[in-house]
Order: structure tokens, then C-alpha cells, then sequence
């Protein structure tokens, strides 16, 4: 329990820094975004962009923001899955709520790194420990990545003529990152030694000694075993479980994935066009998968050029800049600042929560 009660007081000094932090990286997220969208608009402009713009059917751009937050909830929705295959009380509104928040930060953070750390934060507002959030929230990833993999035979079912484009490169990362992951993922599983004994040598190498107190470093190595060894308690007590509830949970990541990867397609029946939909669906599928390991804060720059690619030769170029800056407006701007709210929300919910150990105490 060690590992618990340190964890609970570093984490609200380190949420705190991430907010910050996350202001820094949400500016410079819209700076790029920004310089991105005026390139590709001053590019492809044309007079048929202006009447596109002026015959544009609002409703569907409406159904494309909602198809984000259906994408929002679904995802959650995993999180109340699994936690009740741990026995753990969590309800959808709730799940919803932690992914939501979590995503304040988890946009704006280079290769989404502070996402899961802030879910399992989050997840321990209502009860949840920090194994089992651990737990639910590395499942929660795996699965998702699963997706990917599940789709993949699709891409040559339905011919899809994604080789030789710029994704190519994009879906070849993918497919080794998520082969690379779960390899990992299970072999923590069968052998959490393993990684145990990595982690102590790491802890205690020569180097880190050189900058840290010798005993701090070996409290902390101790501290991070048996943090390790209860998460690895909860993720085989959760597999162990019900598969039934892992299936659901894959399946609420399908769902998922499924509806915000059809933002795109569904702006640009709005756009009035209706050709190459499924191809701009699979494209755009690639595209999402790879904005999860941007090194930019919020995939900015990579999102735009990414559409930008996945759609040039596919629909005339007069509509890209409209489709470019919509597409970023529901998918990331517009649903930044409903996970802004939910992020202060649980914020507060955390210090009352404090306040009210403290009276007690």
C-alpha cells in the first residue's frame, strides 16, 4: 500500500503541472493547427470553395459533433465494462466523465503520454485503487489498439487501394506498434518478473545513482515493484474474470472507433459529395490511429496535413480546405472544451474529496 499513499500525494502536485503544462501545449497546438488549415485553404482555394461553403447542410456537421461525443461516451463506457468485471461500482455517466476529463489533458499531451496516468487519477476519485485503475486503463489502450488490427483484413477485402499513398508508411507503424504493445501487454501478464527485475536495474543503475540519493532510489525501486506486482494482481483477476466482459468492452471500442472515424465521411456528405466514402473512411481510420503518437501536442500539423494527404486524390481539390478545417473544429477544438469542463470538474470533485479526509483526520 506503499505505493498507494505515495502516489496520492504526488498526484495532485502533478495534475496540477499538467494543467499547466497542457495550457502551454494547447497553445501551441492551435498555433500549429492554425498555420496548417490558412496553408492547405491558400492552396486550395477556389470560387466553387466559396458556394460549397455557402451550400454546406449544417445538420450534419451537427451529427459529426455528435458522433464525437457518442465516440466519448462509448470509449468511457469501456472504462464502467471493466471495472465491473473487477467487482469495482463505476457508472456509464461516471466513465464518461473520467474519459472525458482525461482527454483535457491526454489531446494536448505529446504522444498522448499524460492520458492514461490521468485516467487512472481520475478513475480513483470514485473509489477505484490505483492497480485496478492501472488495470482497466492498460486494457482500455489494448483494446482500442485491438481495433486496428480487427479492421485491417477489411482494408484488402474490400480492395482498398491504400498502398503507394502517403498512409502507407502510417499503416505499416500502426500495425508494428500494436504487435510490439500487446506483445509486451501479455508478457506482463504471464511475466511480470520479468519487467520487474528491468525496472529495479534501471532504478539502481550507476547513472540515475550519481543524480538521487542512493535510499531514495531504493525506497522508490520498492515502492515501484509492488505498485507493479497489484497491478499485475488486478489485470489477471480482470482477464480471469469474464471474457464476456472483455468482448463487450472490445466492442464498446469498435463502436468507437467506428463513429469518430466517420466524422470525415459524414462532413463531406454535408459537403454534398458522396463518392469514395468507404476508401476516405479506412484512410482516415490509419490517420486517427497514428495522430495517438504524435509528437506534436494535439497531432496538430500531422492532423491537417494527414487529412489533407489521405483526401487529395480522392475528392476535388476545392473542397480540402473546407473538409480540413471542419473536421479539426468537431473532432478536436469543439470537444477540447467539453473535456475542459469535465477535467475541472473532477479537479474539484478531487480537492473536496481532500477537504473532507482532512476534517476527518
Amino acid at each position: 500500500m506503499a505505493i498507494e499513499l505515495e502516489m496520492k500525494k504526488d498526484n495532485n502536485h502533478k495534475t496540477f503541472a499538467l494543467t499547466r503544462r497542457s495550457g502551454i501545449n494547447l497553445l501551441i497546438a492551435f498555433l500549429v493547427s492554425v498555420v496548417a488549415i490558412v496553408v492547405i485553404v491558400l492552396f486550395t482555394i477556389s470560387d466553387k470553395t466559396l458556394i460549397a461553403i455557402q451550400q454546406v447542410k449544417v445538420i450534419y456537421l451537427i451529427i459529426a459533433f455528435l458522433l464525437t461525443i457518442l465516440s466519448y461516451f462509448l470509449s468511457g463506457l469501456t472504462f464502467s465494462i471493466l471495472a465491473s468485471a473487477l467487482h469495482k461500482r463505476l457508472s456509464v455517466w461516471q466513465s464518461f466523465e473520467v474519459f472525458s476529463g482525461a482527454n483535457f489533458i491526454g489531446l494536448t499531451a505529446p504522444f498522448h503520454i499524460a492520458n492514461m496516468p490521468v485516467q487512472a487519477l481520475f478513475l480513483n476519485n470514485f473509489g477505484i485503487s490505483y492497480a485496478d485503475a492501472t488495470a482497466i486503463v492498460t486494457t482500455h489502450a489494448v483494446l482500442s489498439a485491438w481495433f486496428f488490427a480487427v479492421v485491417t483484413p477489411f482494408i484488402f477485402i474490400f480492395n482498398i487501394p491504400l498502398f503507394g499513398t502517403p498512409l502507407s508508411v502510417a499503416f505499416f507503424t500502426a500495425l508494428i506498434v500494436i504487435i510490439v504493445s500487446t506483445a509486451l501487454f501479455i508478457l506482463f501478464i504471464l511475466r511480470p518478473n520479468f519487467f520487474e527485475k528491468a525496472v529495479t536495474v534501471i532504478i539502481n543503475s550507476r547513472l540515475l545513482k550519481r543524480f538521487i540519493n542512493p535510499k531514495e532510489l531504493q525506497r522508490f525501486s520498492a515502492d515501484t515493484v509492488e505498485y507493479m506486482k497489484n497491478s499485475n494482481l488486478s489485470l489477471k483477476k480482470l482477464f480471469k474474470a469474464s471474457p464476456f466482459s472483455l468482448l463487450l468492452a472490445f466492442l464498446s471500442q469498435i463502436l468507437a472507433w467506428i463513429a469518430i472515424i466517420a466524422t470525415a465521411p459524414i462532413i463531406l456528405i454535408g459537403l454534398n459529395w458522396f463518392d469514395s466514402l468507404l476508401e476516405i473512411f479506412f484512410r482516415v481510420m490509419i490517420l486517427n490511429f497514428f495522430l495517438s503518437f504524435s509528437p506534436i501536442p494535439g497531432g496538430s500539423g500531422i492532423a491537417e496535413v494527414g487529412i489533407f494527404a489521405a483526401t487529395l486524390d480522392l475528392i476535388p481539390t476545392f473542397l480540402i480546405g473546407p473538409l480540413v478545417l471542419l473536421w479539426r473544429f468537431t473532432t478536436f477544438y469543439l470537444i477540447y472544451g467539453v473535456s475542459a469542463f469535465f477535467f475541472v470538474w473532477l479537479i474539484n470533485m478531487r480537492a473536496k474529496m481532500k477537504k473532507k479526509k482532512k476534517i476527518k483526520s
